[in-house]
């Protein structure tokens, strides 16, 4: 705001669902701001982000585009509008204005706001990407933590194995242990390493036996009795 000399802004987001600007920042603005919903071609924030240029009105309070409750109950005399692309693909809209009588914005008052709008919804697209992406990581975790938790309470202990001669572990549950008292496989194949120095019981190893009902396809196999499954 600085830049051109502006008493107040907002920063609008572009709610696709409703195709309505929403604000999500504001400077300076009144407390209900942030209840402000514009259409497209609403106001000065709506006309800019449907023409997807930058708007300047100077007298406000008597222009036919106005949005009514800003022009009664605000001191806003002047607004400058610049929509916010990144490829061609509309995020909002920021918005600047001035509220002394007589103080107007000038073209290079727009061509300075065009300036900062750039790099500015470079930085919202790459928030809203890191934002998406700690999210798929959080949602990750947790259906990790789910599905070990429903491992641990079954009965005996799954495992998986790859689709190689050696029939390669890739996952084992810890109750392997209970069941082999050998502990070297889980630990390894929880690692996704290859079990090199596999238990000495028969009926514990990991082998074609019980790899040959699911394990080559890489399908968990629950194993509750290993006598019986011999």
């Amino acid at each position: 705001m600085e830049l051109v000399g502006a008493r107040s802004g907002a920063v609008y987001f572009l709610d696709t669902g409703t195709e309505t600007l929403r604000p999500r920042v504001s400077v300076n603005a009144p407390d209900w701001i942030p209840e402000v919903r514009l259409a497209l071609g609403e106001g000065v924030a709506g006309v800019a982000a449907q023409r997807r240029q930058g708007v300047v009105v100077n007298d406000y309070k008597t222009w036919p585009l106005a949005v009514r409750r800003i022009a009664e109950e605000t001191p806003i005399t002047a607004l400058m509008a610049e929509p916010l692309l990144y490829h061609d693909r509309l995020l909002g809209v920021i918005l600047v204005s001035h509220e002394t009588p007589g103080r107007t914005f000038t073209e290079a008052d727009r061509e300075t706001l065009a300036l900062f709008a750039t790099p500015a919804a470079i930085a919202i697209t790459n928030a809203r990407l890191f934002g998406e992406r700690l999210t798929a990581e959080q949602a990750a975790r947790e259906t990790a933590r789910r599905l070990a938790t429903l491992v641990s309470n079954l009965p005996g202990y799954t495992y998986r194995v790859a689709d190689d001669p050696d029939y390669t572990a890739e996952f084992i549950s810890e109750g392997v242990v209970t069941i082999t008292g050998y502990g070297g496989v889980s630990r390894h194949a929880r690692d996704g390493v290859r079990a090199r120095d596999p238990p000495r019981r028969r009926r514990g190893r990991v082998g074609p036996r019980p790899a040959g009902r699911g394990g080559a396809r890489t399908i968990p196999v629950l194993v509750s009795d290993t006598y019986q499954e011999r």
